[in-house]
Order: C-alpha cells, then sequence, then structure tokens
C-alpha cells in the first residue's frame, strides 16, 4: 500500500480500514480479534533481548492456548464477522509454532493480518509466505548504525551473533518480495525514540520515504525494564519536538501516528486466554499513554464464549463516562510528542465509539 494521497501509511493502520472496521462494528459484527501469541522471545531467552523490554524471561508462559484452542477461537470469531487479527507485543509470533498453522487458516478464510516481529528470525522464504498470505508486518528497526542498534536489542555486544545486519537483510528481502507495493499486504518499521538512537532517525525516515515504508515512531514507554533505565533513555521534550520537526521536514507533512484498530474495535486475548480490556477507558489495548497497562479480565476463551466476551466488553464501556475520559486525555497529551503506537488522536476516535457500543448493547441485550 506504501502511500496515500501523498502521505505514507500503513494499510491496516490506514483511515480507510479503519472506517470499515468501524462499520462493520456498528453491524454487530466482531471485525478484529487484538491476539497474543506465546511469550516465547528466542533474541529474550538466550541474548537478553531488548533493552527496553517488558517481557518477563522469553519463555511461554504456563497454561497458553495450544493450537487447537486458538483454531476454535478463530472459528467463533469468524462466526461474528472477524476480518483482521492483530499481533502486538508480549513475545515474538515467528519463535511460535503454531503462528505458522494461523496463517494458513487465516488464508483460507480470507482474513487479513497484521503482526509486529523484531525480524530477526524472518527467512526469505517466510517473507514470501507471509506476502502470499496478506500478512501486513511492522518490523523493528531503531537505528542503521549496526552498532548502536545490537545495544538496544541485546544489552551487549557478541562476536557470534549480529540481530541488526539480519534485520537490515529482512527489510530488504521484503521489499524484494513486493512489500509497500500499490497492492498486496504492507510494511512498516517499527521505531522507539531513545537517546541512544534519536540522532538516527532521521536517516530511517529518509530511507522509509524513498521506499514507501510507512516510519512507526513512537516514544519510549514507562514500563518493562526501562522503568530502571528510563532517566537515562528517555529524551528531553525539547529533544522530542526538535526531532518532530525533523521529521515532518524530510517528509514534507505533518507526521502523525495513526490510530489502530485494534484498540477500538476488537477483542483482546492474551496468550492464555484471558479477554482483557484497559481498567480506565475501557479499550482493548492500555499502552497507548506509554505505561504499564491496568487490564481487567472479563472472562477466559475456554470457559466462555465468544459473544458474551464481546457483551461484557460492551457492558464495561456503557459505564465509562466520555466527559471524564475527554479530561483524562488532555492531560496525558500535554506530556507526549509523538506518543505510542495506537495514535494520538485515538481517544477522539473512541469517545464516538463508546457510544456506538451503548447503542450495540441495547442491540444485543434484545437479540
Amino acid at each position: 500500500m506504501g502511500e496515500e494521497h501523498g502521505k505514507l501509511v500503513y494499510h491496516p493502520w490506514s483511515s480507510k480500514v479503519l472506517k470499515e472496521l468501524i462499520n462493520t462494528y456498528r453491524r454487530c459484527e466482531l471485525p478484529v480479534l487484538d491476539l497474543e501469541f506465546s511469550a516465547a522471545c528466542t533474541l529474550r531467552k538466550i541474548f537478553g533481548g531488548c533493552i527496553y523490554c517488558d517481557s518477563e524471561v522469553g519463555s511461554p508462559h504456563n497454561n497458553e492456548l495450544n493450537a487447537h484452542e486458538v483454531m476454535m477461537l478463530i472459528d467463533r470469531c469468524l462466526a461474528l464477522g472477524l476480518k483482521w487479527i492483530y499481533v502486538c507485543g508480549l513475545g515474538e509470533p515467528t519463535n511460535d509454532p503454531k503462528f505458522y498453522d494461523v496463517i494458513e487458516k487465516l488464508e483460507a478464510a480470507n482474513v487479513k493480518m497484521s503482526i509486529f516481529t523484531n525480524g530477526i528470525y524472518l527467512t526469505r522464504d517466510l517473507i514470501e509466505k507471509l506476502y502470499e498470505s496478506n500478512v501486513s508486518i511492522i518490523i523493528k528497526c531503531d537505528s542503521f548504525n549496526e552498532k548502536r542498534f545490537n545495544h538496544i536489542l541485546m544489552g551487549k555486544l557478541t562476536t557470534t551473533f549480529n540481530p541488526a545486519r539480519k534485520i537490515y537483510e529482512n527489510i530488504r528481502h521484503a521489499l524484494e518480495v513486493g512489500y509497500c507495493e500499490k497492492s498486496g499486504p504492507d510494511m512498516a518499521l517499527s521505531v522507539v525514540i531513545t537517546r541512544i538512537n534519536i540522532d538516527d532517525i532521521p536517516h530511517i525516515v529518509e530511507f522509509c520515504k524513498n521506499n514507501a515504508i510507512f516510519p512507526l515512531i513512537a516514544e519510549l514507554e514507562y514500563a518493562g525494564r526501562a522503568k530502571r533505565i528510563y532517566s537515562e533513555l528517555a529524551p528531553s521534550v525539547h529533544e522530542l519536538l526538535e526531532l518532530k520537526q525533523k521529521v515532518d521536514e524530510i517528509l514534507g507533512y505533518e507526521y502523525v501516528v495513526p490510530i489502530c484498530p485494534a484498540a477500538l474495535v476488537g477483542l483482546h486475548i492474551t496468550n492464555v486466554g484471558e479477554c482483557v480490556i484497559d481498567r480506565r477507558t475501557g479499550m482493548s489495548c492500555g499502552w497507548f499513554y506509554l505505561k504499564e497497562p491496568d487490564y481487567v479480565s472479563l472472562g477466559n476463551v475456554r470457559h466462555h464464549d465468544v459473544k458474551h466476551l464481546l457483551y461484557a466488553q460492551l457492558e464495561y464501556r456503557s459505564g465509562i463516562t466520555p466527559d471524564a475520559l475527554i479530561d483524562w486525555w488532555r492531560d496525558v497529551r500535554a506530556r507526549l510528542v509523538f506518543g505510542g503506537c495506537g495514535g494520538m488522536g485515538i481517544m477522539d476516535s473512541y469517545i464516538n465509539i463508546l457510544h456506538l457500543s451503548s447503542e450495540k448493547l441495547k442491540f444485543l441485550a434484545g437479540a
């Protein structure tokens, strides 16, 4: 997809897809599944992982959903109008064997997918498979300075493993396969701003502009291991504003992180089957204000029907006062420049979703 109206876009987060999925939601269907795969991450387990990682050990948690359970969940969601699966966070999806079963199933069901991946364990064959299966990818790329990027990825240097070089290679493979062309699945590069890489980010944006890739630039989260070194890693507001100006100048328009539809019209299912929402907002994602989310569970797919979980989500949202959220969000926006993944405009769209949720709740209650 690459570009739209002269601006870089990531198709799964484009205004067109967001509008389509909200319209599907209006028809009392479930268009999006926000699905966690395993907590497994080889980079984290063996090499320490990203210095700001919020994963505990990089190994699978006890009682994770198995392949059969995930397939059953997808079947139930297909019956409710599933159009997209978004995979974000926790572990590395390409390190989870059931990820490959899910790709096959979604391709057969004509359901699209968007995944975050560190890009290290991709291969040329896998990239081709993902492309053919309509899987859009967001690949980590914090710097084109190999030494700095490896430091971010591992916190230490080793002569036996060079993940940065592997990521660069796979970004090239993805472009060669056809990602970021006019049709087909799309690619974005995920960039987390730290003092280590802030000077390198304009080079990434230039590369993205030249190759029709969306640069997904996000501020550092005050979460996980980053809490311990946040004061060392996090740039000042002044530095972020200077970077934002440079990014706007390179692109030739104001850079805005788009809205992730999964936070608004999806069910968030964890790797152990819990359906969770952000306690404060009722959104499916709680990371948008760059702190550890405070999730509340609405039930588990092992014990509750998907329709029940959707109803519970809508019921929870119906008790939230939009005015209170607006005041709170105004305070959050005041301390952010880029914001996090999901977009700074997410709350404006969500206020409308709250009204829609109340209407949908009444419909389902009478069904």
